[in-house]
């Protein structure tokens, strides 16, 4: 009877401990909605320290109640919980902290980045901040001492990107359109949001960004023309004796020097009667939109397919496929990819570029023949169509002096198909500018101005030619 009478003192004081953690933690919640409603912003260092006592303390309670289970489990499961929550308040709080533009998309390719903020950031720079406004220690509007602004607030400037991504076209189909909308009070606020839309409409523009260079990869020149690339190479094995051990072999790491060769750039005017009906901001996040959508992206997207064309070592296979059936397609992208395989050309970043036109040939012969193979498509990272106006072996960048744009050359070819592996490919931007312009900063004209340009380079490494292919029609 005593040992009965013991065990149901210890369950009933399990439950007791449970309850009355239960009720701290109701009246930390309700404590920290008090908080936030009114307008504190949160301390999400303080947060994360304070779940992490927590969680020592919860562990530390499942080794005291071992001998009540149901106590203990329902422990554990309140500590899973706590540290899942945890895992993902840092995950936003490191987001935060570099810059992040949105949250929520910036999560959604997180995980392609092996969690990796720093690679994130490199990779999609686009989704960040050019200076990390959210930085600790900022003086970001709203802030508080984290330098992040309170999430449970929902601002004008928001609803301002959010109004300006449909002026350009960005609007997602599942986004839920928000009323109300209001200009920035300031020539800051319309310059960084104006800039992060602008880039996003190239990025969904361009066909030819996935072959962008992280900024690691290069270092400045002796000029401001040049640029350093590395190169390294090391020698192969040799035999291992007993007696004398290694042979000795050496690393060659040196930089290679690259000249930047893509220097463009437009100013427009509009007069200021004629944005008057429209809005003056409106009026140039539609316009700089369409400028990056039906000329910058294009030209640049042309420049860079015909620069890997015309490098010095990479061949113009000459192949007519005017007419040719899917078989002969994939027999072509068979005998390329097989090449390079054995040529050990890595797998993984190698991209295939063709005309929409062959690519619905593939496509309709997949759709007539499921029982056929096609499986060499697998052989890519991603196939990307190109528009056969971006696809030729040469062009010309007219000057602007009668002509703007490019058009293709004389001598240029229509590409068929062009295999890259990334790692060939040379392509960075050094220097990109827009920037809208008021009629009191124009003297002789009441206008507004809208100006861009854009400064880089598309080359390849000589030692990873074995990573290109370009097919072009013979006429």
């Amino acid at each position: 009877m005593d040992g009965e009478t013991n065990g149901s003192q210890e369950a009933t004081q399990g439950a007791q401990d449970t309850s009355q953690q239960q009720g701290q933690d109701q009246q930390e919640t309700q404590q920290q909605g008090q908080s936030q409603v009114g307008g504190e912003t949160p301390d999400y260092e303080k947060q994360i320290a304070e779940r992490d006592e927590k969680i020592a303390s919860l562990e530390a309670q499942v080794a005291e109640a071992a001998k009540n289970a149901e106590t203990a489990e329902q422990l554990r499961g309140e500590i899973a919980d706590l540290k899942a929550q945890g895992e993902s308040d840092r995950i936003d709080f490191k987001l935060q902290l570099a810059g992040v533009r949105n949250v929520k998309a910036a999560r959604a390719l997180l995980s392609d980045h092996d969690n990796d903020v720093i690679k994130l950031k490199e990779a999609e720079p686009w989704l960040f901040e050019a200076a990390g406004k959210h930085a600790k220690g900022g003086s970001s509007a709203g802030s508080g001492t984290t330098g992040l602004p309170n999430a449970g607030a929902a601002s004008d400037e928001g609803k301002t990107l959010k109004h300006w991504r449909e002026i350009a076209g960005l609007t997602d189909e599942d986004d839920e359109k928000k009323e109300g909308y209001a200009m920035p009070s300031n020539s800051i606020a319309f310059a960084r949001n104006y800039t992060s839309v602008i880039d996003e409409v190239y990025q969904r523009a361009s066909v030819s960004g996935v072959l962008k260079s992280g900024r690691r990869m290069v270092r400045a020149g002796h000029n401001a023309k040049e640029i350093l690339i590395p190169k390294i190479s090391v020698t192969g094995l040799g035999n291992y004796t007993r007696n004398v051990g290694y042979e000795t072999g050496a690393i060659t790491y040196e930089f290679e020097t690259k000249t930047f060769n893509y220097d463009r750039g437009i100013r427009l005017f509009a007069d200021v009667m004629d944005v008057e009906e429209a809005g003056v901001n409106d009026c140039f996040v539609e316009a700089g939109a369409e400028l990056q959508r039906t000329q910058v992206a294009p030209e640049a997207d042309a420049f860079t397919f015909a620069q890997i064309a015309g490098h010095t070592g990479v061949t113009v296979t000459p192949e007519d496929l005017s007419e040719a059936t899917a078989t002969d397609i994939l027999q072509a992208l068979r005998e390329v990819t097989s090449a390079m395989d054995e040529k050990q050309v890595t797998l993984g970043s190698r991209y295939l570029f063709i005309t929409p036109t062959l690519k619905g040939v593939l496509d309709d012969f997949s759709y007539a023949n499921p029982t056929m193979s096609n499986r060499v498509l697998e052989r890519f990272a991603r196939v990307i169509e190109v528009p056969q106006v971006r696809f030729y072996t040469k062009i010309d960048l007219k000057s602007g002096d009668t002509e703007f744009g490019y058009a293709k050359a004389a001598a240029g070819k229509a590409i068929n198909f062009m295999v890259v592996e990334k790692s060939a490919v040379i392509k960075f931007d050094k220097h990109v500018a827009s920037r809208v312009f008021s009629p009191d900063e124009l003297e002789s004209l009441d206008s507004y101005m809208m100006k861009y340009r854009k400064y880089g380079i598309v080359e390849l490494f000589d030692n990873k030619l074995d990573g290109v292919y370009v097919s072009a029609a013979t006429e």
